[in-house]
């Protein structure tokens, strides 16, 4: 394996992604029994996507069953003539000469021709036609892209092994589409995997609303042609043993500070840590009012990653938009004050609706804003927090006095608790909603921590509750449609833990308790799980629980 593609620290750092390891195992047995498959893969920048895709590449090359390649879309589509050939190229180097060498060698197609001479027909062959294509006055575009999408079922095909291309930052491929000869580049991509059978295909990218178009939407050319995922950041126990890797031993309570400041974003807890490490060399005692002023520095000084980091994707999203005033006012906005409907967004920035939601739309498209039930926020609070004090020209200096902090340090707490409560209601509108959708589906029990398979209710009305005395406040109470062949509660009530702890036992026993007095069936939801006390209980109480990521594959089997 060449070591620059993946370094030996990088390997080290890595942590769990069990779910989507496997997931891309499935994918593999599946190909060498001649089922190939083809997935898709996305969520925020630097969440790890990337390094997911690193290591299952190492895994296939340890087990050599499998020709893993691996391109970068972002490096490769420029031109169609430079497309096609670093196309050809990368899947050449990769098979040929096991992604060990000189990838230089490949990338012209002259090249190409005397590193394949005598070594491969289909090489040869392909390169060769590629080469008379190029010497004409005006290439055909198109054939150039003919000729890259077939090429790795014909080497294949050729060395009698199964391939799997991982084509990161896919959606650049739109990038080809500005040349009058292509114009839709997916239609051919999409041609091209029809007669496929012995190489499968992992794309990911960081456009998550972009991506989404690409494989969700039903008039776009890849609609049902891949399987989707969605990369997440870590739960809190994952996020601790990354964070145990990265530095020196600390308390509990700096590894729940880290998580609560960096939402398990694995960049956002890199640098945290990091910068955590440097204050202890230098002397500092690190504990939470420690990691409090790390964050400040990382996010607000002009040499924090963090700060970098968010300037970049900040500048990078807005850089080639129109009205770019109005969007920098919107997101400020939503930076001080986040949540809040169109109505209200447009009232406060003294518009009209219709002009908002044009500006609000694309925000969304480049992933800086998400609309969940109506409620516009940013999609990463730690760059809301960047977004509030940059946009008024705050920032710290390298060595800030303790002292000078104070107002800093108790605005970082009342944002970032206000953004657990926000997050909070924003997901207690989604469960609401996804309730609607019970109508009788046979789930996996797994989801809702039961053994084998649950049979979900049919619901007929689900809204929040609140008893007349104030006592019982719940965040989702449904009303089933009666089934007599399944006599039992004709409610069920919900309650969700949106926040950076895993629920205990005690959540659990309140929520028995008012199950209980509304003759309901109790369901509770942690953003980080369950503690194993809490477990237990609910097996014994009957109680229903589920994690965020089993929220997440319900919300995706219910679609």
């Amino acid at each position: 394996m060449i070591r620059n593609f993946y370094p030996p620290y990088l390997r080290q750092l890595f942590t769990n992604r069990r779910r989507e390891l496997d997931f891309l195992q499935s994918l593999v047995d599946d190909l060498l029994a001649g089922r190939p498959r083809r997935l898709a893969v996305w969520g925020l920048r630097r969440v790890g996507k990337t390094l997911v895709l690193q290591e299952e590449i190492a895994r296939l090359h340890h087990q050599g069953l499998v020709f893993p390649v691996y391109m970068d879309f972002e490096d490769i589509c420029t031109s169609p003539e430079l497309f096609a050939q670093r196309y050809i190229g990368l899947v050449t180097f990769w098979t040929l000469d096991d992604g060990q060498g000189e990838v230089d060698a490949y990338l012209t197609v002259e090249r190409l021709l005397e590193a394949t001479a005598g070594r491969s027909a289909a090489a040869s062959q392909t390169a060769g036609s590629l080469l008379r294509e190029l010497s004409r006055a005006k290439p055909d575009q198109a054939l150039l892209l003919k000729l890259a999408f077939e090429y790795p079922e014909k080497l294949a095909q050729e060395v009698n092994r199964k391939m799997i291309l991982f084509l990161d930052e896919f959606t650049e491929i739109g990038t080809l589409g500005h040349y009058p000869q292509v114009r839709e580049p997916l239609k051919h991509f999409r041609a091209a995997l029809a007669s496929q059978t012995h190489v499968a295909y992992v794309v990911a990218g960081s456009a998550m609303t972009a991506m989404m178009k690409l494989f969700q939407s039903s008039d776009a050319p890849l609609f049902l042609q891949f399987e989707t995922l969605s990369l997440e950041p870590f739960g809190r126990q994952d996020a601790e043993v990354l964070m145990r890797k990265l530095g020196s031993e600390h308390a509990p309570e700096v590894y729940a500070e880290v998580y609560r400041y960096t939402a398990g974003f694995p960049f956002y807890i890199t640098a945290l840590m990091q910068r955590l490490d440097r204050l202890q060399q230098s002397g500092e005692e690190i504990n939470a009012e420690t990691v409090r002023y790390a964050f400040l520095l990382e996010t607000l000084w002009r040499g924090g990653q963090i700060y970098n980091y968010c300037r970049y994707v900040y500048d990078l999203s807005l850089q080639r938009a129109r009205g770019y005033g109005m969007l920098k006012a919107i997101l400020q906005f939503l930076a001080d004050e986040q949540g809040f409907t169109l109505t209200e967004i447009a009232r406060a920035l003294r518009k009209t609706p219709s002009a908002v939601r044009d500006y609000l739309r694309w925000l969304s498209e480049v992933d800086l804003v998400e609309e969940r039930d109506h409620i516009y926020q940013f999609r990463d609070a730690v760059l809301r927090f960047w977004v509030a004090y940059a946009s008024k020209g705050i920032e710290m200096d390298a060595f800030p006095r303790r002292e000078d902090l104070a107002g800093l340090v108790a605005d970082l707490e009342e944002r970032f608790q206000r953004t657990a409560g926000e997050l909070g209601r924003a997901k207690e509108a989604e469960v609401r909603e996804l309730m609607r959708r019970f109508s009788g589906q046979v789930i996996p029990g797994a989801l809702f921590g039961q053994e084998g398979s649950l049979i979900l209710p049919t619901v007929h009305a689900v809204d929040g509750y609140r008893s007349p005395d104030g006592q019982i406040e719940l965040d989702a109470v449904a009303e089933l449609t009666p089934d007599p062949t399944r006599p039992g509660s004709q409610r069920w009530v919900v309650s969700i833990k949106w926040r950076n702890k895993r629920a205990g036992k005690k959540e659990l026993e309140q929520l028995a308790r008012q199950a209980s007095d509304l003759n309901a069936q109790g369901w509770i939801i942690a953003r980080d799980g369950f503690t194993p006390d809490a477990v237990n209980y609910a097996r014994f109480a009957g109680i229903l629980i589920s994690s965020s990521e089993d929220l997440n594959q319900l919300s995706k089997l219910l679609k």
